[in-house]
């Protein structure tokens, strides 16, 4: 075999892994999402909170925004891992809860159809 068609089939396997990862990863992030948009549906005081005080859903917008933009433009935050993780995983628990205020407001066949 040629030097070229084994990078390409190192490459290729390196592809797939990254493509299996990154898959389950947005699964996992989307199963939890659910299982907390189910829950602020079907438990009345979570739904009673998140419809009278949207606002915390709101400030969760602005605040993982606020995150993500210095995420994205300090480079340095990208490549300390353990800095990386955390910061990946509270901008998207924020993004999560900034959702509340919709899914308290929705019914819940209508949640699980999107």
């Amino acid at each position: 075999m040629s030097a070229t068609y084994q990078n390409y089939l190192y490459y290729k396997r390196a592809r797939q892994a990254f493509s299996f990862k990154v898959y389950a990863m947005l699964f996992m992030w989307l199963a939890l999402a659910l299982i907390q948009w189910a829950m602020v549906v079907f438990i009345e005081g979570a739904k009673d909170t998140f419809v009278e005080k949207f606002y915390i859903s709101l400030l969760a917008f602005v605040v993982a925004s606020f995150i993500f933009g210095l995420f994205i433009f300090v480079e340095r935050l990208r490549f300390i891992s353990l800095v990386n993780i955390a910061i990946c995983l509270v901008i998207v628990e924020l993004q999560i809860v900034a959702v509340f205020a919709f899914a308290a407001r929705s019914f819940w066949l209508e949640l699980m159809k999107r």
